[in-house]
């Protein structure tokens, strides 16, 4: 999986933002001191208050950066720390951009589902039983980005059919 750097026209996005959650995304650390001026310039200015103690630096690249001293605010005291996993959205995002975290944090969520699906409504009729999973088990938000060569799918699909051959009765 490469990290594309999104560019509409002239127009570069580097800031993802959804609710309350902003990713910035750039292709090296002068560009991510820039981004956080700009960031920290904007928030003073809109009354913006950004929560160090909730925010963090992943470093995706190739390349040997020295990203020290680079994620950090003016207006906030504290440098945000540079990790290798990050939990965002419901997904682990990684540094060298593998897949096993979240596709195992995945496979352990469906599996605690379809428990708690059984635990509740385990005498019901198989039709109901479908319909309870597809409403509370199969939300794969973000499986979309997977690598499907990865190994840990593997390891996914047994949970997706253990889990299947339970909520049925069926023989392993």
């Amino acid at each position: 999986m490469n990290l594309v750097l999104a560019v509409i026209g002239s127009v570069f996005l580097g800031a993802l933002a959804y609710a309350d959650d902003m990713t910035l995304l750039v292709p090296t650390p002068s560009a991510m001191r820039r981004l956080l001026i700009i960031c920290d310039c904007l928030g003073t200015e809109f009354s913006v208050a950004f929560n160090a103690s909730k925010s963090a630096c992943v470093v995706v690249s190739g390349r040997k950066y020295c990203f020290d001293g680079v994620c950090s605010l003016r207006s906030v005291a504290v440098r945000f720390p540079l990790l290798n996993v990050y939990f965002h959205l419901g997904h682990h995002i990684s540094a060298n951009l593998d897949d096993k975290s979240d596709i195992l944090s995945r496979s352990r969520s469906l599996c605690g589902k379809i428990n708690n699906v059984l635990c509740q409504f385990s005498n019901c009729d198989p039709f109901a039983k479908l319909r309870l999973l597809r409403n509370f088990c199969c939300e794969f938000y973000g499986c979309t980005l997977w690598d499907l060569a990865h190994s840990s799918i593997n390891d996914f699909c047994i949970a997706w059919r253990k889990g299947l051959k339970r909520m049925w009765s069926l023989p392993y």
